[in-house]
């Protein structure tokens, strides 16, 4: 047994030279930040305003590695985001096993003092998709933040995009979890966890 772990090891380290030896040609690329305010994704998704529907549009035409961020405009508004959040996970998921299915797949709360980054991703392709995830217009049963179905009006709320250009997924990952550590978001699971 104690060959195997060497050999787990000895292959992990490989893996991690690897990494580290293409860290530097990977490009990373802002893309334009957007911003968007609560209430305009309050209502049902029929009744977007055309300027909203323009911000899923441009996401819809992105495609390959992204890693992606969502943050308030306004720091002021932590700690009603957070409250909001809060009160909305502990209605809709279950307490207990024995609870019966939960309403919404809601994101994880992180035990992170609040702040003004509220969640980060990655995501290959669909990107379009994930944003109306996030935002609450498809299956309640994908974990996201479902943020039209909480998240207080009047609240501005911005949508970093990163293209990464690198050569596999787990470099996406690991600069993804970069972001993440950088961040320290309320919510959503750090990646590779």
């Amino acid at each position: 047994m104690e060959s195997l772990s060497l050999k787990i090891k000895s292959q992990t380290k490989n893996n991690l030279e690897l990494l580290l030896f293409q860290l530097p040609k990977v490009q990373l690329v802002s893309l334009e930040p957007i911003e968007f305010m609560s209430n305009e994704f309050r209502k049902p998704q029929k009744s977007l305003s055309k300027k909203f529907k323009s911000h899923i549009d441009t996401i819809k035409g992105h495609s390959g590695y992204h890693i992606y961020r969502y943050s308030l405009v306004n720091k002021k508004d932590e700690d009603a985001v957070h409250a909001a959040f809060v009160k909305f996970k502990k209605k809709h998921t279950k307490e207990k096993k024995n609870d019966p299915k939960p309403e919404y797949a809601v994101t994880k709360l992180n035990e992170t003092e609040k702040c003004e980054f509220l969640y980060v991703g990655c995501k290959i392709e669909d990107h379009h998709k994930r944003f109306k995830e996030h935002l609450g217009f498809t299956s309640k049963t994908t974990y996201s933040m479902h943020m039209r179905r909480w998240i207080p009006k009047n609240i501005m709320v911005k949508l970093e995009i990163f293209s990464v250009k690198a050569d596999n997924y787990e470099m996406l990952e690991f600069i993804e979890q970069g972001l993440w550590a950088i961040s320290k978001p309320m919510f959503g699971k750090k990646s590779g966890h």
